[in-house]
């Protein structure tokens, strides 16, 4: 399964996938072997993976050249450490932030409050951040 995203401060009004993409996310890392996920990606793109794998173990597995920048992060321990649930969702965008550099930590922190109800919200707050400081670069 594909889904993308695209970023802006500027309204966007593309309704098609994206075949050029800055970063790539990939939330379940089997499909490292069976999709190639680098497919369109920029040479100065990212890539984040759920996955327990350091970045170098992922970047020769699939050859990444050098000037991708890899982040790796076991999303699925973590939100089952924080949730009791594999949803990882909230981990990798966390990830995510902290890989790309494109959003700050306090706009996605600011997100989760207003979307989720403050229980809910609490904790996955608690999973963001650990995300955006455990990930491995």
């Amino acid at each position: 399964m594909e889904a993308y995203n695209r970023i802006a401060d500027e309204k966007i009004e593309i309704h098609s996938g994206v075949y050029e993409p800055d970063h790539v996310i990939v939330l379940d890392d089997t499909l490292l072997s069976v999709v190639d996920v680098l497919r369109g990606l920029k040479p100065n793109g990212t890539l984040t993976v759920n996955t327990p794998k350091t970045p170098q173990e992922v970047r020769e597995m699939l050859k990444v050249p050098e000037s991708i920048k890899i982040g790796t992060i076991n999303a699925t321990r973590l939100a089952l450490e924080i949730l009791g649930r594999p949803i990882t969702n909230t981990a990798m965008i966390g990830a995510r932030a902290r890989v790309s550099g494109v959003l700050p930590l306090e706009a996605i922190i600011e997100a989760i409050k207003e979307v989720f109800p403050p229980k809910i919200a609490e904790k996955n707050v608690e999973l963001v951040k650990r995300a955006y400081n455990e990930v491995m670069l």
